[in-house]
């Protein structure tokens, strides 16, 4: 029996196609899942698309930056992909 479909899954299936990278996280900020152009833009292979899955957010986070505040509930860091570059990201 193949296990209900999540409604964050429904929603990310339906972003699937879009240019932004765009996640689902849960409560806690653990990564439950991204369209392609997230996985492109973290680093992470395409082959191994579950990679991310289970990480918090917080760890793309290089150690030395902290997030900059904005005026709405969105703030921009940079993450620190896989091969160790830096990326700008804003969070919303």
């Amino acid at each position: 029996m193949t296990p209900p479909i999540t409604d964050w899954q429904q929603q990310l299936a339906l972003l699937a196609g879009m240019p932004e990278g765009i996640c689902v996280t849960d409560a806690q900020g653990r990564l439950l899942g991204g369209n392609e152009a997230f996985r492109r833009m973290a680093g992470f292979p395409a082959d191994d698309p579950a990679s991310p899955i289970g990480h918090s957010l917080a760890t793309l986070a290089p150690q030395d930056e902290a997030p900059m505040p904005m005026a709405t509930d969105s703030y921009r860091t940079r993450w620190l992909r896989p091969d160790g570059s830096r990326i700008n990201v804003q969070i919303s």
